[in-house]
């Protein structure tokens, strides 16, 4: 499965070498996501990731209030 906020991270184009990039994209909810070399997931903030070849999308999605995120 590709969710609407991964696809548009991979739209976008950005380079796998290009750790720290990030990307929003606006469906049913404003999604956030970061390439990063190391997971990161936290139930209690909703931050979760998604591998993409060597590295992960790391990422939240907006739809319930607004919050503020640390990376």
């Amino acid at each position: 499965m590709c969710a609407d906020s991964i696809a548009a991270f991979l739209a976008v184009g950005i380079e796998p070498c290009e750790l720290g990039a990030a990307v929003t994209s606006l469906g049913s909810t404003l999604a956030v996501k970061l390439l990063s070399s190391a997971r990161v997931d936290d139930s209690a903030t909703g931050v979760y990731s998604h591998r993409l070849g060597d590295t992960w999308l790391v990422g939240e999605a907006l739809d319930k209030s607004p919050c503020r995120c640390t990376w």
